[in-house]
């Protein structure tokens, strides 16, 4: 009966043969040791990618980097050390201390209140409520509890061993010189890179030679005796500020630059507004009567005057409508050595009218005065130049009014001319012994040999008495110039300067130094121009400096006053 064998119920099989377990269960051991094995398999693979970008050389660092760019930081960023940079003599003026940075991980961080008052106890200038705020942020992997710890503070919060805390190896730039050479090696920003200065304008240099100090033409103790000598002239006529400068004739070298008011660049967040500013390179500024220097240099060099060519100083002087008059007269006619001596802006005009218009501004191309100044400086600006060349202000030019030059561009101007005439490029960066020098003649030496009487001239009967040194024979230029204000003069508010040559018989080094907004004293006769206030600064210094840089003391028959009228009776 085939139905009955097919609706009558069975009896359940309780019994299990050892033959029917293995068959059962065999799939489903493959699937879990298929999962464990995959498990352990992502696990090492996790482990084995850590350690190969461990040991990759900036692996690392590119994904800090990449946290930068694309989102929050989740690593802490490391950063290398640059390389020192010292003075010509070895003076250390910038070096990398390695330190030790406080960093926390939020996801990490239990009992955050009591973590506070743990840190603010070893730290006490951390602020609670932004770090309770911060560690409490779980979102986040990464924050900066507090960077470049001192040894102290890092053995302390170590020994706390709070989870969610570690430290992270930088640097920091340490400026033992401090406000001394600010200016000039300027300072790094925190990641440490170049801010500003030498600092900003060799990054790369820096940044990739560790251990090459960098050597600068700075030496320490003549921007000492600079800063000194122009922060006691500052203080004297209650000027605003000032800038000095020192710089090697021979091969543009600057071993001084020296801008006041000034910044200490171990402090970057307490310097103020306008202490940045270095005026030897940024400043632009109508620099007066120095300027006759080069015209009489060009007016020499072209055959257009000489030293006792006449010019008639007796009464001021019209061009296109514009009244060009002395500040204190001879009102005479003058010889262009005594144009110099007098510092006579009717006779610089004149001059100026036979060198011609083309002829003048050639010349000032060739000194470097109508273009930007190749120094190692990112600060540095080139010349505001006149809207248009008029006679009128061709003839101001020639006494320094109506176009503004950066001193350094000055200053290398005037050491072409006491040099023998060669152009050669303001440097920051130290010149080997064995260098061939590259500069650009600008006037021949013959030339050059008939100025150096009348820049001595001018220290010996003129307004730059008070630069004369006691032990070396000085020449040079005063400068007074009214500065600018809403687009006019303004009388009161003036930049005074004076630029000097050391020794004048064999010139070695220019000095000059200009301060801004002097005001007159009593025992100036209430005059604060460039003879009152610079030149007795620049005669100081040469004093000061001669000796350390090894100049020969002067001998009173190596140079005479040449080409000067006798004293009137």
């Amino acid at each position: 009966d085939l139905s009955r064998l097919v609706d009558e119920p069975k009896a359940p099989n309780t019994e299990v043969t050892a033959y029917q377990l293995p068959r059962r269960a065999k799939p489903l051991q493959k699937w879990r040791l298929a999962m464990v094995a995959g498990i352990f398999m992502a696990a090492f693979g996790l482990i084995g990618a850590k350690l190969v970008l461990t040991a990759i050389p900036g692996g690392v660092q590119s994904a800090s980097a990449s946290a930068h760019r694309d989102g929050p930081i989740t690593t802490a960023p490391e950063y290398a050390a640059r390389a020192p940079i010292h003075d010509r003599e070895g003076q250390i003026l910038a070096y990398s201390l390695p330190m030790q940075s406080l960093y926390a991980n939020p996801q990490e961080i239990r009992q955050v209140a009591s973590i506070v008052t743990d840190l603010q106890s070893i730290l006490p200038e951390i602020d609670p409520l932004a770090l309770t705020i911060n560690l409490s942020d779980t979102a986040r992997r990464f924050i900066y509890v507090r960077r470049h710890l001192t040894p102290d503070e890092f053995d302390k919060v170590r020994r706390l061993g709070i989870p969610g805390l570690d430290f992270q190896r930088e640097y920091r730039r340490i400026y033992p010189q401090g406000r001394l050479t600010a200016h000039v090696v300027g300072m790094t920003k925190r990641d440490h890179t170049g801010l500003s200065g030498i600092e900003l304008f060799l990054e790369s240099e820096l940044a990739n030679t560790h251990d090459v100090p960098l050597e600068l033409t700075i030496d320490v103790r003549v921007q000492h005796v600079v800063r000194e000598a122009l922060a006691a002239a500052i203080d004297r006529f209650d000027a605003k500020g000032g800038l000095g400068q020192v710089m090697n004739v021979h091969t543009g070298e600057l071993l001084a630059m020296v801008s006041l008011p000034d910044f200490d660049p171990n402090r970057p967040d307490s310097v103020q507004e306008g202490t940045e500013f270095n005026q030897a390179v940024r400043g632009r500024y109508e620099l007066g009567s120095m300027f006759k220097l080069i015209t009489a240099a060009t007016a020499l060099d072209t055959g257009a005057a000489s030293e006792i060519s006449r010019f008639d100083a007796s009464k001021p002087l019209e061009i296109d409508g514009h009244t060009i008059r002395d500040f204190r007269g001879e009102w005479r006619v003058l010889t262009m050595g005594e144009v110099l001596v007098h510092s006579s802006n009717i006779g610089a005009a004149l001059i100026a009218q036979k060198i011609g218009k083309d002829r003048l501004l050639d010349y000032f191309s060739r000194f470097g005065l109508l273009s930007q100044p190749a120094i190692e400086l990112d600060e540095a600006v080139g010349p505001l130049l006149p809207y248009r060349w008029s006679d009128a202000t061709v003839a101001t030019v020639a006494f320094g009014h109506g176009l503004s030059v950066t001193p350094v561009q000055f200053l290398a101007a005037i050491a072409a001319v006491a040099n023998g005439g060669v152009l050669h490029r303001p440097t920051l960066l130290k010149v080997p012994a064995n260098a061939e020098l590259i500069g650009r003649r600008v006037i021949t030496e013959a030339t050059a040999k008939r100025m150096r009487p009348l820049m001595r001239a001018v220290g010996v009967e003129g307004s730059g008495k008070l630069a004369d040194s006691r032990y070396y024979w000085v020449g040079g230029k005063t400068g007074t110039a009214q500065k600018v204000v809403n687009g006019r003069y303004n009388a009161s508010k003036r930049l005074s300067s004076f630029v000097g040559v050391f020794p004048m018989e064999a010139p070695r080094y220019a000095v000059m130094i200009s301060v801004d907004e002097p005001k007159g004293r009593g025992d100036t006769l209430g005059l604060a121009t460039g003879g009152w206030v610079a030149a007795p600064a620049v005669g100081e210094i040469v004093d000061r400096i001669g000796p350390m840089l090894g100049v020969p003391l002067a001998k009173p028959d190596e140079l005479t006053v040449a080409h000067l009228p006798p004293k009137r009776r």
